[in-house]
């Protein structure tokens, strides 16, 4: 088994780094976003070409909900003191979803492994709130484990 599809709500930082990791490794992408392809940047409707829709609701927590429901689990990269991290973890709780926080690529890979995940959900910190290094660690995380 091995993960097909990266899906993500299309926000800067993470969400947007993770589809073009899965582009740059030829996996394909998807995902749900808010209303107007909205981002902190503003509306962003190149996410399109990702694969990305929008949904009916202009706020944050119904695309959340969508992505892990639409995915077999959730990779959070990030700070966990946001609301971003706590939303997603309870909904990959009430969905009985697995969800991991800030792997490194052999933790990743062995969980993508471990639970048979096809369809990978990327969530994580915005980025007016992502340091370089964060970034870097989960481009490097996500490159790593999903080419093997």
């Amino acid at each position: 088994m091995a993960v097909i599809k990266i899906i993500s709500g299309g926000q800067t930082g993470i969400d947007q780094l993770a589809l073009k990791v899965a582009r740059e490794l030829g996996i394909e992408t998807g995902g749900v976003t808010p209303k107007g392809f909205l981002t902190e940047d503003g509306p962003a409707p190149w996410l399109a070409d990702y694969g990305l829709i929008d949904d009916s609701s202009p706020n944050y927590p119904p695309r959340t909900r969508r992505n892990v429901v639409d995915s077999d689990a959730t990779v959070w990269f990030g700070s966990t003191d946001s609301s971003g991290f706590k939303l997603t973890k309870n909904c990959c709780v009430s969905a009985k979803k697995p969800f991991v926080a800030n792997p490194n690529a052999i933790e990743l890979e062995n969980w993508i492994k471990n639970f048979q995940v096809n369809v990978l959900n990327v969530a994580g910190n915005r980025a007016s709130k992502l340091s370089s290094v964060g970034k870097y660690q989960a481009q490097n995380a996500l490159t790593l484990a999903l080419i093997n």
